[in-house]
This record gives structure tokens, C-alpha cells and sequence, in this order.
């Protein structure tokens, strides 16, 4: 072969590479003609490792998310039964088997809540009974008690105070009675 028939073979594409005998390598853009495309080992490593930090993030993210949101809402609880209370003792509702009411009392301690009736004299005339139970592991941070007087549902001012999964949450009640919404604790 003299070297106008090597140059014209080149020029045309000589038969060999038509055929696509696997001699010929289509070069990566910019990349060594001479080197296959493709991902290195040590490429597919970085990326799954990178993978796996952010999915390790993601996963604690959620699961501290979810226990927040566990306290936040035992915490919205109490505040719903609170209100539920004073507004009975603002309304004046005599529970069944009183035939008066002088103040409603709630009695919390450990994960559950409590609550009576006394009649004007500070008697019961309406036995404890449980209103509402944490089943989610949250607690109250110290036992204590809430009395709405009859009918002006005030009390004295207060803060209680729920805690799981090291998350606590106060809830405040005013000596007019009113309820706040609960607030994380710093």
C-alpha cells in the first residue's frame, strides 16, 4: 500500500472499521480517544457514599420531626381539655349525680389526666374519672392540679409542662382562664 492509497483509505473509512470489528473506539467528548466511556469504580463509590449521607440525614430528620410532632400534639390535647373545663365552669354545667358545682378540678400527674367535680362546700359530688391518657410515652413534667372556679372559670395562673423524647412543650392557663397554645420550651 503506498501512501496516496493509505491517505484515501483513511479518507473513505477502510472496510475493517465499516464492518465494526470493535477495532474502533468512538472517543469520550473531550476524553482520550484511545480510553472507553464510562464511570471509574472509584466514581460509582464517591456517589453512593454521598447517597447514603444524605439519605442518613433524611432519616433522622424525619424521625426527630415525627417525635415533635408526637409532643406538640399530646401538648395541643391538654390545651383542647383545659378549655373544654373552663368553659364548663364558666357555663356552670353541673355534671350528673351533683346537684350543685362549685369548681372543676383537673388532676394531672405521670401520662394522665384527671378530673372532678366539687360542690360549693369543696365536697366531690363528682368522682375522678380519667379524661385523657398519653399512649405515646409523653409525661407530665411535674404532677399538680388546675381549679376552674364556678361560674367565672378563673384560677390560678399556672404552666404545665409535657415532655418526651427530651422535647417539652408548656402549656400556659391565666387566672382569667384562658388557655394558651402550647410552646415549646427553650
Amino acid at each position: 500500500m503506498n501512501k496516496n492509497d493509505y491517505i484515501d483509505s483513511r479518507l473513505r473509512g477502510n472496510d475493517e472499521e465499516k464492518r465494526g470489528n470493535g477495532t474502533h473506539r468512538h472517543p469520550r467528548v473531550g476524553g482520550d480517544p484511545g480510553r472507553a466511556s464510562g464511570f471509574t469504580l472509584l466514581e460509582l463509590v464517591v456517589v453512593i457514599g454521598v447517597l447514603m449521607v444524605l439519605v442518613t440525614f433524611g432519616i433522622v430528620s424525619l424521625v426527630s420531626f415525627k417525635e415533635r410532632k408526637e409532643v406538640l400534639g399530646d401538648a395541643r390535647s391538654l390545651a383542647v381539655l383545659l378549655r373544654q373545663v373552663q368553659m364548663k365552669s364558666s357555663a356552670v354545667e353541673i355534671p350528673s349525680g351533683c346537684s350543685s358545682v362549685g369548681e372543676f378540678e383537673i388532676v394531672f400527674s405521670g401520662s394522665e389526666v384527671n378530673l372532678l367535680a366539687r360542690d360549693p362546700g369543696g365536697g366531690i359530688c363528682k368522682p375522678s374519672t380519667v379524661v385523657l391518657s398519653f399512649i405515646t410515652g409523653t409525661e407530665f413534667v411535674t404532677g399538680g392540679s388546675v381549679v376552674f372556679k364556678v361560674p367565672s372559670g378563673s384560677t390560678e395562673s399556672t404552666t404545665i409542662s409535657v415532655v418526651n423524647h427530651d422535647i417539652q412543650y408548656n402549656v400556659e392557663v391565666s387566672k382569667a382562664g384562658s388557655v394558651s397554645e402550647p410552646q415549646k420550651a427553650p
